[in-house]
């Protein structure tokens, strides 16, 4: 996920009469397929700023790994978080 747009979209909302308002940003933690990790503390950064909630879905494959590495923050910056096997 790109920082910088949702920060952009989460701006765009705030600022036009729409009455759409997000209430909930949705991060991955290690994809099934692809073991890819969105950038959790700055996205986290952007919710808190915004008052948006920010759900994290963490892959069950990778669990072994949360201590080691050094792309997963801890997950009390997420609201909530959900965990995974994935579709094997």
């Amino acid at each position: 996920m790109s920082v910088a747009d949702l920060e952009q979209k989460l701006m765009h909302y705030k600022t036009t009469s729409t009455g759409c308002r997000p209430f909930l940003v949705v991060a991955t933690a290690g994809t099934t397929v692809l073991g890819s990790f969105d950038n959790i503390n700055d996205i986290a950064d952007v919710c808190e700023r915004h008052s948006v909630w920010l759900h994290v879905d963490v892959s069950a494959v990778l669990c072994p790994f949360y201590s080691v590495s050094k792309k997963i923050p801890p997950l009390r910056f997420s609201d909530i978080f959900s965990q995974t096997v994935g579709n094997f």
